[in-house]
């Protein structure tokens, strides 16, 4: 391979007439899908599941939830590990609380994914809201809420401050930030 030089391309011909293979083209006998009900609170407790209408589908095989699977409370370790960022636990379902929209709260699971995408959505979480940091600024704010107990969940170690202010070339307000970090361990 030289640098600067196009490298040839072996696949594009079967992709551009529709023959490409994906994953999701993949069948096996007895296969399952999942669906994810997600959360849309960036921080709330969990106070129920109900799961009747989800299971009460045609071929919705379970709901499962943190308390099904407790092994799943545990975390799923950073995907780039670095000593400049605390530790910090990110479990693949919410437990009892969850810290950011869109976390994972239960899997559906049925015999086609079509069938798990209806029931995910028949599944009805109740939640108790509870006060959420939604800008740097108020995340860094004193006694701001936490998504976790031990402190922030993004930051590196250290302290920090972030700014932002409009851009005046635009027509419409955009932001530019800067942010730095030294928050003590």
């Amino acid at each position: 391979m030289t640098v600067g030089v196009s490298v040839k391309r072996k696949e594009d011909a079967r992709l551009l007439v529709g023959a490409g293979r994906y994953l999701d083209d993949l069948t096996a006998s007895e296969l399952l899908h999942l669906a994810v009900v997600r959360s849309p609170h960036p921080h709330a407790r969990v106070l129920a599941v109900d799961r009747r209408a989800a299971l009460a589908g045609a071929g919705t095989v379970a709901v499962l939830t943190v308390d099904d699977l407790p092994e799943l409370a545990g975390s799923i370790p950073p995907l780039v590990p670095t000593p400049t960022i605390r530790s910090y636990a990110h479990a693949v379902l919410a437990g009892p609380v969850v810290r950011h929209a869109g976390e994972a709260v239960a899997g559906v699971v049925a015999e086609d994914r079509y069938r798990a995408a209806d029931a995910a959505e028949r599944v009805r979480v109740e939640h108790e809201v509870l006060p959420a940091a939604t800008t740097p600024a108020s995340a860094l704010a004193r006694g701001a809420p936490r998504g976790h107990p031990t402190g922030p969940t993004i930051l590196p170690a250290g302290t920090a401050s972030w700014s932002a202010t409009p851009t005046e070339a635009s027509p419409r307000p955009r932001w530019s930030s800067r942010a730095t970090s030294s928050i003590p361990g």
